[in-house]
């Protein structure tokens, strides 16, 4: 057993080109190691791969206290993936090749089943389109999840319950598996990779733009590890979620994240809300009309903490960072006539319409109480190009 010497905590606020994270950023490295990767949580264990100094791959289990180092018996690379109780799963390779394995402490059993992602239960999923079952040595093979659908990829696995990705040419979208409905998740280019009760983990984008996703089965929330190049999120229990970044020097860091409380809920409007891409000269400004819940006052948000963060469309979501213009004095007041108190807040038009598409754009406000609490609101555009 190897005591775990590096275990540095990073908590400290988000850059403001990223969406506000609603809980903590922990930076998990392997002593020694060139990089480090958790890819699941189960309980206060951990698993994951680390790259010692010669490029050779070792999986690892830290136990919240100490870690130990896993590798397959006779192996030359050991990639260790998801843990569910005392059953750990991933592959390894030999003079052979490539071989999945199921590990329960003290036997290492082969599964020759492609490259083990997940474990609930019995039943592995694979990074194919098929469910093993490692009890009674039988497969559930999936279907494509929606028409003309190609490449169909399982990740993650809690109950009935199946995560992944699928491709319809050109484009890669997220699926929710049942066991009889495919669900597909909201965002573009996203690959969803893990997944415990309501909440769905994965990432976004594609190439040097990839951002965290979480999805609660409502909203989706784009988490960027601070002073990231970029992150992924690979496996979530309960409130935590485990995965990796890239720094700025091109090295990968295991990171944990530690959800908060939900935010507060926020109504908003904008004004305008439909917005002409193919006029030349904008009016400078779009109005934000903010409402929080029965108990929450208005007059108590912190403007300068007020911002767009992110896009969605159609096809497409974007983390796109806009603060509020502080030079207009945020207003309290009635200002939709709905009878309950509302904020105007106000944003530069001009910069905003030049990241929308033609589409009706979901805008995500999000910002601060003085007290600290956190809001979020979802207001819409309707983005035209009349004219073009």
């Amino acid at each position: 057993m190897k005591k775990l010497i590096v275990f540095c905590a990073l908590i400290v606020p988000l850059c403001t080109n990223s969406v506000r994270a609603e809980g903590t950023w922990t930076t998990f490295d392997i002593p020694g190691a060139n990089s480090t990767v958790l890819w699941g949580i189960n309980g206060s264990n951990i698993v994951g791969t680390y790259v010692d100094a010669s490029g050779r791959s070792h999986g690892f289990l830290f136990n919240g206290t100490s870690w130990t180092t896993l590798d397959k018996p006779g192996a030359t690379d050991t990639y260790v993936t998801r843990i569910d109780g005392s059953n750990i799963v991933g592959w390894y390779y030999d003079a052979t090749g490539q071989h999945g394995f199921l590990y329960n402490g003290s036997i290492w059993t082969p599964l020759d089943v492609g490259f083990p992602r997940d474990i609930d239960g019995s039943n592995i999923v694979q990074g194919g389109s098929a469910v093993y079952n490692w009890t009674t040595w039988t497969w559930t093979f999936l279907t494509n999840p929606v028409p003309g659908a190609t490449h169909t990829f399982a990740y993650g696995i809690d109950g009935s319950n199946i995560v992944g990705s699928y491709m319809v040419y050109p484009n890669q979208y997220s699926f929710l598996y049942n066991g009889e409905t495919w669900t597909t998740l909201p965002g573009y280019s996203v690959i969803a990779y893990g997944i415990d009760g309501s909440n769905i983990v994965g990432y976004s984008g594609w190439g040097y733009d990839i951002s965290g996703y979480l999805y609660d089965g409502t909203s989706v929330t784009i988490l960027n590890m601070p002073g990231a190049v970029r992150t992924w999120l690979l496996g979530i229990d309960g409130d935590t979620i485990v995965g990796r970044y890239e720094d700025a020097s091109g090295t990968f860091h295991g990171l944990i994240y530690t959800i908060s409380e939900p935010a507060i809920e926020a109504v908003v409007a904008f004004n305008p809300d439909t917005l002409n891409k193919n006029i030349k000269v904008q009016a400078q400004y779009v109005t934000a009309c903010i409402t929080l819940p029965e108990g929450y006052d208005v007059s108590s948000i912190d403007a300068s903490t007020v911002a767009i963060t992110s896009l969605t469309g159609t096809d497409y979501q974007t983390d796109y960072y806009q603060a509020a213009d502080l030079n207009f004095t945020p207003q309290v007041g009635d200002h939709n006539e709905d009878g309950t108190p509302d904020l105007t807040v106000k944003f530069n038009r001009r910069e905003l319409i030049a990241n929308l598409w033609v589409d009706n754009v979901a805008i995500t406000v999000e910002g601060e109480l003085l007290s600290g609490e956190h809001f979020k609101g979802i207001g819409h555009i309707r983005v035209i190009d009349k004219g073009k």
